[in-house]
């Protein structure tokens, strides 16, 4: 079997394919391919009839049909404006993105408490830089927004000039508010009373050590303190605060306040004032943003965590291929699984395509692979087949050669369009890996109003045999100085068609 030659042609655009000429009339009508023209050029009394191509948008490929001599209903999908839903909606590589690239999409927010501004993260409107409105504390700050600071939180009930434990306004220390001869400061009165609020009663007065001795109730059983028992010890003094097995009690305010979902200080408030936080937390790295350590208290426990404004590190292979750095290790869309195709890093071990017939149409080879992580290269093995015109009498073709032309279209992912077109390359290998026939696109190969790369040949077959033929095709960076490297998908696809002179335009 002859095999074909191969002749070098200028890059043909998507849809001007040499497929028939001009239509004819009813009468002498001489059947030819059907092209979209509207002529009834293959006389079967339809004009334009099934006739159908691929289409290209930013968003991928589809497929048109002819109507009155003109190719419409591009089936791809448009581009549209970006919305907070998790897709790629403008179709240049990035999903939820705002204004700049690759920052999330953000619009305006409020509380009762003010104006804020939210970010879109995986699909979901989060992270609302507005106050919101909490349960008023005695920290001088209206809490519940509404206008009013610490308020319905004071109380001075017997009128002693000492607020509640409960109470914000200074001084908040009073441990009986219904007595007057009870507060911090006032002396003890020796009447059986823990006048000062120190837990102890009547610490200072003369006791009856004399068997049996004089006891008295000390401490008080809130928090973590505990009531306990003084006994009269020798020289009329009070002994220490102890519990029923001996052991010393802890007294009121001897004790800081801790995170720890208990109250340390034994004022009736479990870790107020945010014990053991308001430090800087997080990075501002990637998607992340600082916070601060806040103490969250939930029913028996209680831990410091990063509230505010922070927004923590996700998983890049959870949130996929959207041109963030979501795991905030400062490197973008890192750790993702390659695709399906890695296994096909040379000529000797390609990935098999379906075989391209002789048809007028594109026809879609491949649409799932990615050229990452960086410096990945592709390679594929396929099979042209003459369908058609094998003719083995050479009666309908009788002229000794034939021709066909052969294109591939490489299609890089919309994140790659425009920016990074040098940054891939498409080469069409011929005959064996050890004895290859090469040829590569090169930056003018690519067709900015169909966002690919196009090479197309002239293959020469002999009437009356099988011109089928195997080629081998490579994806790979045409910058070997700064690797392609991308996790959208690419695509590529391919036509085979028969061509009555040479050469094939």
């Amino acid at each position: 079997m002859r095999r074909p030659c191969l002749l070098l042609l200028a890059c043909l655009t998507l849809g001007s394919l040499p497929l028939a000429s001009a239509g004819c009339g009813d009468e002498g009508c001489q059947a030819k391919t059907e092209i979209c023209d509207s002529l009834d050029n293959d006389c079967n009394g339809l004009i334009d009839d099934g006739l159908q191509r691929l289409c290209q948008t930013d968003c991928g490929t589809g497929v048109e049909v002819c109507e009155a001599g003109q190719w419409v209903g591009c089936s791809a999908r448009q581009p549209a404006a970006e919305e907070c839903n998790g897709r790629d909606d403008d179709c240049d590589g990035y999903f939820d993105e705002g204004g700049a690239g690759a920052q999330p999409l953000e619009r305006a927010c409020s509380t009762a408490c003010g104006a804020g501004t939210e970010y879109c993260q995986l699909g979901q409107w989060q992270g609302c830089t507005a106050r919101a409105p909490v349960d008023e504390g005695c920290n001088g700050v209206d809490d519940d927004c509404d206008g009013q600071t610490d308020e319905g939180l004071d109380t001075d009930a017997d009128q002693d000039g000492h607020y509640s434990l409960e109470s914000c306004s200074a001084p908040s220390d009073d441990c009986q508010d219904g007595d007057g001869a009870v507060h911090p400061g006032h002396a003890e009165d020796c009447d059986g009373k823990d006048n000062d609020c120190d837990g102890q009663i009547d610490e200072g007065c003369a006791c009856n050590p004399n068997p049996p001795a004089q006891t008295q109730a000390c401490g008080r059983a809130q928090g973590v303190c505990e009531a306990g028992t003084q006994i009269c010890q020798a020289g009329g003094v009070w002994g220490p605060c102890l519990d029923d097995q001996g052991h010393e009690v802890v007294l009121p305010s001897t004790r800081d306040e801790l995170c720890n979902a208990l109250d340390d200080d034994c004022d009736g408030e479990v870790d107020e004032g945010n014990p053991e936080g308001g430090g800087e937390c997080g990075v501002d790295t990637g998607e992340c943003r600082k916070g601060t350590e806040t103490c969250v208290t939930a029913g028996p426990t209680a831990s410091l965590e990063c509230r505010g404004l922070y927004i923590g590190p996700a998983q890049e292979s959870l949130t996929g291929c959207d041109g963030l750095d979501n795991d905030c290790d400062g490197v973008t869309d890192n750790g993702l699984a390659p695709d399906g195709y890695e296994a096909n890093e040379s000529c000797a071990n390609p990935a098999l395509l379906a075989d391209l017939q002789e048809v007028a149409e594109f026809t879609p080879l491949l649409d799932l692979a990615t050229l990452y992580p960086a410096g990945d290269v592709d390679w594929y093995q396929g099979q042209a087949v003459e369908a058609e015109h094998i003719d083995p009498n050479c009666v309908d073709f009788p002229l000794p050669d034939q021709y066909f032309g052969f294109q591939v279209n490489l299609i890089p992912p919309p994140s790659a369009v425009p920016g990074y077109e040098e940054g891939w390359q498409l080469c069409v290998v011929f005959d064996q890996c050890n004895n290859p026939t090469t040829y590569c696109t090169e930056a003018s190969d690519w067709l900015p109003g169909a966002g690919m790369y196009a090479i197309a040949f002239q293959l020469v077959g002999t009437c009356g045999l099988d011109d089928s033929f195997r080629y081998y095709l490579q994806v790979r960076s045409g910058d070997a100085a700064s690797p392609t490297s991308d996790c959208h998908p690419y695509q590529i696809e391919a036509v085979l068609w028969y061509c009555s002179t040479s050469p094939c335009t």
